[in-house]
């Protein structure tokens, strides 16, 4: 439509230019002719010939006629303008409203237009184009007070780009840079609830204000370790971890996953339980004693008491841990996020449908040159493994090369990939 085109300032512009020219056209062309009208008689004059002052006469008609249909072209063209199909005032509308003033009313109302569309949709892409809107002002109080406003709501386009960054990858830096950004926000901005809402959706929640490292602690009875990130906040992600029959203290300091997952940008509490005896070791099985659901009624605590994100409990354990791994999500489906047994089957059996939706890991090591293959713990993981695949979001088995009953979990748990898996989506 001629009307929407003559409404934008770039077009208008355009045709500011053009009612100049024809400005000039009509100011030069009469000028022209007659100079040229009176130097031609001048001349016939001058020579004192009948022949030259009837040449001179017939030259000037067609000066005349030539300069008429030049001066008259904008209005022919209007003419062609008001019988066509088009708006019969848009033309001429063009023509007349293309001063500079108009140029620049346009220009405001069109930087306005984008204000209001990056207060609704906050973005870098909306910011630059309100920003290239407003350059475009002449006048420069306008241009001055505009500039401003968008200013104003830069903060809040860094903290949705950093938002919109964070749903994409639950990056370390990024948490607190956000984080930092939305707690410097006055609790008067009525945008700051909105924020710290998503942060909270996100699992970037409020400090928890704890102790960098392992803390132990107690419940009926049963000793545990709880690993907090530095800056640890609220909404984490928390991994269940079950030993085997190794030293118990000894994997409080080797499940690494912790300071891989806070050197990842996925920073996770870390639950770390332990029975067996005083000093020793496992004297019985996770599946032994009621141990399943006391080991579930302290989770549920430990993500109550530090507020963790309850679609991202996750569990792992290495050999008898890997049993009880298996048996947890076998007796409590649909609790956790993913499952990492570590070089060790169910042996009890397991449901492969209560795995459903799960992202598995299993993994075992070859022995450092023993072939452990025809061990009936290793046998049994691909049936464990086999079972689940229907049912698991996703299902990888690694058989690690030369690598000890023992070290099969610190391999992977050093690897950010491992992390990725477990925490991420």
């Amino acid at each position: 439509m001629i009307l929407s085109i003559c409404s934008n300032a770039d077009i208008l512009s355009i045709f500011r230019v053009i009612r100049i020219v024809i400005t000039i056209v009509k100011i030069v062309v009469p000028i022209i002719l007659i100079i040229s009208l009176a130097l031609n008689y001048m001349n016939a004059v001058k020579s004192n010939d009948a022949d030259m002052l009837s040449k001179a006469n017939k030259a000037s008609i067609h000066k005349i006629i030539a300069a008429l249909l030049v001066f008259f072209i904008p209005t022919f063209v209007g003419l062609l303008a008001r019988v066509s199909s088009f708006d019969k005032d848009s033309y001429l509308n063009c023509i007349k409203n293309s001063s500079s003033e108009q140029i620049d009313i346009i220009r405001i109302e069109d930087a306005g237009e984008r204000i209001n569309n990056l207060e609704s949709n906050l973005s870098y892409s909306n910011y630059n184009a309100a920003k290239i809107a407003i350059n475009k002002i002449k006048d420069e109080g306008e241009r001055t007070s505009l500039a401003k406003k968008i200013e104003e709501l830069k903060k809040y386009v860094d903290i949705q780009e950093l938002l919109n960054k964070l749903e994409t990858k639950k990056d370390k830096n990024t948490r607190k840079k956000v984080k930092a950004l939305v707690d410097a926000l006055p609790d008067s901005d009525p945008r700051k609830q909105g924020f710290l809402d998503k942060l909270k959706e996100l699992g970037v929640g409020e400090p928890l204000n704890v102790a960098e490292g392992y803390s132990k602690f107690y419940y009926d009875g049963m000793e545990y370790y709880v690993y907090f990130p530095k800056d640890a906040t609220t909404n984490l992600p928390l991994l269940l971890w079950l030993h085997g029959d190794n030293f118990r203290r000894q994997w409080a300091e080797n499940v690494r996953i912790s300071k891989t997952a806070d050197e990842a940008g996925y920073p996770a509490l870390v639950l770390v339980p332990f029975v067996g005896t005083e000093m020793g070791h496992s004297v019985r099985g996770w599946h032994e004693g009621g141990l399943l659901p006391k080991v579930k009624a302290l989770t549920d605590k430990v993500c109550e008491d530090y507020q963790c994100d309850k679609n991202n409990i996750n569990i792992g354990g290495h050999s008898r841990g890997a049993t009880g791994t298996w048996m947890m999500v076998t007796q409590y489906p649909n609790y956790f996020h993913a499952a990492s047994p570590v070089s060790c089957c169910s042996y009890f059996g397991i449901r492969g449908e209560s795995f459903k939706g799960m992202k598995v890991w299993a993994i075992r090591g070859t022995g450092a040159g023993v072939d452990f293959n025809n061990d009936d713990r290793y046998a049994c993981m691909q049936e464990d493994v086999d079972k689940v695949k229907p049912y698991a979001k996703e299902v990888r088995y690694t058989i690690l090369p030369n690598t000890t009953h023992g070290d099969a979990t610190n391999e992977l748990q050093v690897s950010k990939e491992y992390v990725e898996f477990m925490f991420g989506d």
